[in-house]
């Protein structure tokens, strides 16, 4: 982008495979960007506001509402095998992805710093 700052998968994606093994539960987290997960196998939770929803192999499921505190946990017997795609790149590049990984701690800004490096520099050098 004319930005010059990128990080992820795509100027505006960013992807990861996460494998969570059986009986993991994620502590609860927010952010701004949204996140949609696609399940390859295993089964679980997400909690989301409050809610819960199941989810199992083969399930596609947006669980991070703007700023909505949410996680998630690996109920089977066999591990989570999971791709989550998020628009963390674009937030980066607007300097507007808060991140809040633990609720008692201030959140924060998360790309806006100096000294921010992406992923291309690091794997051009």
């Amino acid at each position: 982008p004319m930005t010059g700052r990128t990080n992820g998968t795509t100027p505006n994606f960013f992807a990861t495979i996460t494998i969570r093994p059986p009986g993991i539960v994620d502590k609860p987290h927010r952010h701004v960007s949204a996140a949609m997960n696609y399940i390859f196998g295993g089964q679980g939770k997400s909690t989301v506001e409050g809610k819960v929803y199941e989810w199992e192999s083969g399930d596609l499921l947006l669980t991070a509402p703007g700023w909505g505190v949410h996680n998630h946990a690996s109920t089977g017997d066999e591990p989570v095998y999971e791709l989550t795609i998020q628009d963390q790149p674009l937030n980066i590049i607007m300097e507007s992805l808060l991140w809040q990984e633990d609720l008692k701690k201030p959140w924060s800004v998360l790309g806006a710093e100096t000294g921010f490096d992406t992923n291309r520099a690091k794997a051009a050098s």
